[in-house]
């Protein structure tokens, strides 16, 4: 499964936004604030995860949590990358 850091860092992303974020995995869907039911999940870097953001923020919070998953977690450091070439 996922270490914790990446469990924390998708924590700490749902809770920057005003929409509500869910998380689902095989069926199973938990709220993206929590940790523990996260862990639950068994999510892997390449799980087949879907988000679901309601709220008035959602569009945005969809976008960041897909790079979250295209980048396996490391975003952070494939938009710093993609800046750095001039790609915004």
């Amino acid at each position: 499964s996922l270490p914790d850091r990446h469990i924390e860092r998708l924590v700490k992303l749902a809770s920057c936004f005003e929409s509500s974020i869910w998380v689902t995995l095989g069926g199973q869907t938990v709220p993206g604030h929590d940790g523990d039911g996260l862990r639950g999940l068994g999510l892997e870097p390449t799980s087949q995860v879907k988000f679901r953001a309601d709220g008035p923020d959602g569009e945005q919070a969809n976008a960041v949590l897909d790079k979250l998953l295209k980048y396996q977690f490391y975003v952070e450091e494939a938009m710093d990358a993609q800046a750095r070439r001039g790609g915004g």
